[in-house]
């Protein structure tokens, strides 16, 4: 094993100036989300806030460990994380599905808010009134 002394470290800066320091192997996860990969000693990730960049970060963490430990990436106990995880408002979660970094997730969990609903239920999951109209 690696020492944590030898492992490259980015800084990532969000839109609202918050700085987070990754390893280099999280940092893969979510690189699609930069602008320039170079050699920066810190990267700014346009258009994501600290609060959905730390959301992004996390998952990305988790889905190297578990990477790494061989776990499943689907098992009964991941899968807890991963429910755990999109338990948020309807605001963060958009703008999770928006970073696109865990948009297959973030997508799976609007489908299941959706899912046997009412055209009305869903508009007001959406905050969109009077969309339906029967003419």
């Amino acid at each position: 094993m690696a020492s944590s002394s030898s492992t490259k470290k980015i800084t990532l800066k969000s839109s609202d100036s918050v700085t987070f320091e990754i390893e280099e192997v999280v940092f893969q996860s979510i690189k699609n989300l930069t602008d320039d990969v170079a050699d920066d000693i810190e990267i700014l990730v346009p258009r994501i806030t600290g609060k959905i960049l730390a959301k992004v970060i996390e998952y990305c963490k988790k889905h190297v460990e578990a990477a790494s430990s061989y776990e499943k990436l689907f098992d009964d106990k991941l899968n807890k994380w991963y429910t755990e995880f999109v338990e948020v408002d309807n605001v963060t979660l958009f703008n999770l599905i928006w970073a696109a970094s865990i948009l297959d997730l973030s997508i799976k969990t609007l489908a299941d808010m959706i899912k046997d609903k009412k055209p009305e239920d869903i508009g007001k999951i959406f905050n969109i009134i009077n969309a339906y109209r029967p003419e």
